[in-house]
């Protein structure tokens, strides 16, 4: 995994989010903070590392809707600030269904209206 991440390797850009927003990693039963969400992945902030040889499930709210996911670890890296240990991780989305990539794209489209107001 590279400490280091090139936000034009990304096949689909991300959206920063400004709000909070909560998700599950249903893998190690621990909450994630989503930071930023695209159509292809999501970049998640936890209290402990994610390991990269497995696939992950994740469950979030975007708006009214709920999305369970599959993903895959694409790079992380750890974060120290007043002794508070984060490790932010870039996932990808593993073949998600068609409501999921719906529902994404929606959210998506609203937010980016919403900032260019």
């Amino acid at each position: 995994m590279s400490a280091t991440h090139d936000p034009e390797r990304r096949r689909t850009p991300r959206l920063d989010l400004l709000a909070d927003c909560l998700g599950h990693l249903v893998t190690l039963d621990e909450p994630v903070h989503v930071r930023q969400i695209g159509e292809g992945g999501m970049t998640v902030a936890t209290a402990v590392p994610i390991s990269p040889t497995v696939e992950h499930e994740f469950r979030f709210t975007l708006g009214e809707r709920a999305v369970h996911i599959r993903t895959r670890v694409v790079h992380s890296r750890v974060q120290v600030r007043d002794d508070v240990v984060t490790y932010l991780t870039g996932v990808e989305f593993l073949d998600p269904s068609a409501d999921v990539r719906a529902v994404l794209a929606d959210f998506i489209r609203t937010a980016q209206a919403v900032e260019e107001r």
